[in-house]
């Protein structure tokens, strides 16, 4: 029966080629519904874009042998306890599902070329940065990541900032399957999440800058390139959860593929099969996520590519930009092998049209169309396509499984006291419930179709009444975003009615701003408008409805919005001028004298600073003049601060005073007395990988040398010496210090003589570093 289904696509496939909108045949009727839409078959021909030479030429001017940015995930401590995060976070049942963590370099790369610069192969500050000077004019700026062992990596480019006409490419090990991608991927926050590449111990971007960066003064102070700082290390599927994996064995009986039903129990399984996505995303807080969603067709003629998702799963316009939507995730055959990521169509980056709570939806804009034929879904709105009883039909990609497992529930009008997963916390007048009948819970923005293949909602949570009997279907209630009430928030798109372009205007703030300073841009235009096209005078350009955007030099800029509807266009030009940035202050000196007080002695502060209105003393000492000196009783060992401000922002400087004599050393559990009749006291204090403090427990060996322990007396922690370097009077004592631990430690010396004491701190995490250090002056 599935082979039948096949013959008739291609009769529909072949119409297509010619009229790209017409209702499905065969097993894909059409809802005689008034608030419904038919199906559509688009064909977008696969066109793999050729990588330019240059690109190829750039991926050899890097050393096979440069040191890894990253260590394997399994040596990183704190990427592993993501992990755990993550395989906890879906054993529970939580969606969406984890699929990656978000790992950050140690050393941030800057690729970044400027006008007017000296050709070169490569920048020799940094080997993993690389700039070439193309034939045609304009430049090429690259940068490698080495993260050995990486299942799939993202890397995100921050503060990106190119002429409009760049392209970017992606690879991993093979140059010759870098992937194209433009501006149209920048992210609110000016960034880009690449495209994922698998399988490889090395990431490659690569920048293709026109000629308009050799003109002097294009880049400003910033140069044109992009940072990278961070990125997502995408986890193979068995390593996803502390479950046994659906990866790991042949599906069950009650985990089946999409390639083991036929039309006799979905009719339309088929053209669903090519309107499913599986969605991949960064979800702040959360990390790499994973979801399902459907391309929807629109009433008006021509097909967008719109599609339906949860509001849980793209909750903002960061994850949106952020999101790659995969197609054709189809096993071989029943109980097969799934496609590879790299070896089917998906689309990076989308703009979000529209989210709401009452039924837990996002609707989305995709930034263009999957290559190859796939079918643009049919809906109902009606609320009597969800009556009880109806049967619902989902594909979608439940952890750890990617290619599309089928289930099926029947509509119920209520469900009994449920158990075990929670479910969002969403108002349910706007959710459809549905008893399982066939298959495993869907994942999170799965769609639910009725059997004529029309969505009428899509998936949101679920609950079980309490069977130990993973395959017990009837135990097991499905929450479902109900498209009735989804609907009211995206006709506008799906049912537009306007008959005439709309009426750009826009306005920003702040109204004067300066170089360095972020403006928020608000979209006011008339019409109805359903995208927008920014363009901010300097070069970069922005497809969100209000987005925000940084100039970094003076100047004019001519702003222009181009509004559009499925009427036509229309556009305004504004200017908006930017002021120079004011300096901060600068504080040309702050010192005490003397900086070494008896307790109840006084000292002067005094200070110098210029390009201030104000400035204030901490410690009580409060307002004072911007420049000035002050006598002060002080508070003995405290730190005090001068801060000044202007209209430019404010500058700080520090002083701390001394104690004038410091007493006497008295050994103790915790504190050793070393050098000469025990001058020099010291102690050291600690905090563990759960929050533990505590003080070193104290063990001399000689009069000039001890070690300290923190949780037992046979692991020591810490080992101390002084050394004179003293020659009568002058010269100095030496402190040297080695540490056996990578917890937080503290190490305190204080020189009891002059009351003079230094502290020497290890972050959590880090390896001790030796410490070898001259402070404290002879005799």
């Amino acid at each position: 029966m599935r082979q039948a289904v096949k013959a008739a696509g291609l009769g529909v496939l072949a119409t297509a080629l010619a009229t790209p909108l017409l209702g499905m045949a065969g097993g894909d009727p059409v809802v005689a519904d008034p608030l419904s839409c038919e199906p559509a078959l688009l064909v977008n021909p696969t066109r793999r874009e050729p990588v330019p030479p240059a690109v190829l030429e750039a991926s050899r001017a890097f050393a096979a042998s440069s040191v890894p940015d990253l260590v394997p995930l399994a040596d990183d401590v704190e990427a592993s306890r993501e992990v755990e995060r993550l395989r906890a976070w879906n054993d529970s049942g939580q969606q969406p599902t984890r699929i990656g963590v978000l790992r950050r370099l140690g050393t941030p790369i800057e690729a970044r070329e400027r006008a007017a610069q000296s050709p070169r192969r490569m920048t020799a500050s940094d080997p993993r940065v690389a700039s070439l000077p193309l034939e045609s004019g304009g430049r090429l700026v690259a940068a490698r990541v080495r993260v050995p062992a990486a299942f799939g990596v993202r890397l995100r480019l921050a503060e990106v900032r190119v002429p409009i006409g760049t392209r970017f490419w992606v690879f991993g090990s093979d140059p010759a399957k870098a992937i194209g991608f433009g501006i149209e991927l920048i992210g609110p926050d000016e960034s880009i999440w690449t495209p994922s590449v698998h399988r490889t111990d090395s990431v490659t971007v690569v920048a293709m800058l026109p000629a308009e960066v050799d003109r002097p003064g294009t880049a400003g102070d910033r140069g044109w390139g992009f940072s990278i700082r961070e990125l997502l290390q995408t986890l193979h599927p068995t390593a996803r959860s502390s479950h046994e994996t659906l990866q790991q064995q042949p599906l069950a009986g009650c985990e089946r593929g999409s390639m083991c039903f036929t039309d006799a129990t979905f009719p339309s399984i088929e053209s669903a099969e090519k309107a499913t996505a599986l969605l991949t995303f960064f979800l702040e807080g959360v990390g790499e996520a994973q979801c399902s969603g459907i391309l929807l067709n629109d009433t008006p003629e021509g097909v967008k590519p719109y599609l339906l998702t949860s509001r849980q799963c793209i909750p903002n316009q960061y994850s949106a930009s952020s999101l790659e939507a995969y197609f054709d995730m189809v096993e071989d055959k029943c109980n097969g092998l799934p496609p590879f990521l790299d070896e089917v169509p998906r689309v990076n980056g989308s703009s979000l049209l529209a989210s709401g709570a009452a039924s837990d939806y996002s609707f989305l804009l995709l930034s263009g169309h999957p290559s190859g034929s796939h079918v643009y879904k049919g809906w109902s709105a009606s609320i009597s396509s969800t009556v009880a009883g109806t049967a619902l039909h989902t594909l979608s990609n439940p952890e750890p499984q990617w290619s599309f497992l089928y289930s099926q529930a029947t509509v119920v009008s209520s469900i009994p006291t449920c158990t075990g997963y929670p479910l969002p916390a969403y108002p349910s007048p706007g959710f459809v419930w549905s008893r399982g009948t066939i298959g495993v819970p869907a994942a999170g923005g799965a769609p639910a179709m009725n059997s004529a293949g029309a969505v009428v909602g899509h998936f949101s949570g679920y609950c079980s009444t309490g069977s130990s009997d993973p395959c017990n279907y009837s135990s097991v209630y499905q929450m479902n975003g109900a498209f009735a009430t989804t609907y009211q928030g995206i006709k506008q798109w799906l049912s537009p009615t306007v008959t005439s372009p709309p009426v750009a205007d826009f306005s920003f703030s702040p109204s004067s701003p300066k170089a360095g300073q972020s403006l928020a841009f608000t979209d006011l235009s008339t019409g109805s408008p359903t995208s927008w096209g920014w363009n901010f005078g300097d070069s970069t350009a922005s497809g969100l409805q209000n987005p925000t955007h940084t100039y970094s030099s003076p100047g004019t800029y001519p702003v222009t919005l181009v509004a559009y509807n499925s009427a036509g266009s229309n556009s305004i030009t504004k200017q908006v001028v930017v002021q120079a940035a004011t300096a901060p202050p600068t504080i040309q000196s702050f010192t005490a004298n003397p900086t070494a007080v008896a307790p109840g002695g006084t000292t002067t502060l005094s200070w110098t600073s210029t390009g201030g209105t104000s400035a204030s003393i901490d410690q009580g000492v409060g307002s004072v003049p911007t420049s000035g000196s002050k006598l002060i009783t002080p508070v003995i060992g405290a730190t005090y601060t001068l801060t000044v401000t202007g209209p430019g922002g404010s500058a700080t400087a520090s002083v701390t005073i001394q104690a004038a004599s410091g007493g006497t050393c008295s050994p103790d559990a915790t504190t050793l007395c070393l050098g000469p009749s025990g001058r020099f006291k010291v102690q050291a204090t600690y905090k563990d990988y759960n929050g533990n403090t505590g003080s070193g427990k104290a063990q001399k060996l000689t009069d000039d040398s001890g070690y300290f322990y923190f949780f037992t007396s046979t692991n020591v922690e810490l080992v101390a010496k002084f050394v004179s370097f003293c020659n009568g009077s002058s010269g100095n004592w030496a402190i040297y210090a080695s540490g056996l631990t990578d917890v937080e430690v503290t190490f305190k010396v204080t020189d009891t003589k002059n009351g003079m004491y230094k502290e020497y701190k290890n972050p959590l995490g880090n390896r001790f570093c030796t410490i070898g250090d001259g402070p404290f002056p002879c005799p």
